[in-house]
């Protein structure tokens, strides 16, 4: 993981909603073109259902490649189980 890419990110994430946001997420893809968090803000803002998709899936990848799918699923299986009291 590029540490400057996900600083990058979260500063993205402070100024969403504004042009810089959209702009930060840019860099950081530049800096780090498969960080989860870029292309999931990337995929938020997509015209296109196609493209927010390839986005996503992208996203998706790239974050069961860095953590594993193990440790996602593991963190899935509570997430649900919080949930589900709902």
């Amino acid at each position: 993981m590029n540490i400057d890419a996900q600083d990058i990110v979260y500063a993205a994430m402070e100024a969403w909603g504004t042009p810089e946001g959209v702009q930060l997420a840019q860099r950081a893809l530049r800096a780090d073109p498969d960080n989860p968090d870029a292309l999931g803000l990337m995929a938020s803002i997509a015209t296109e259902v196609q493209e927010a998709k390839v986005l996503l899936d992208r996203a998706v990848a790239s974050a069961e490649a860095r953590l594993g799918q193990k440790n996602l699923d593991r963190k899935s299986t509570r997430l649900n189980s919080s949930h589900a009291n709902i």
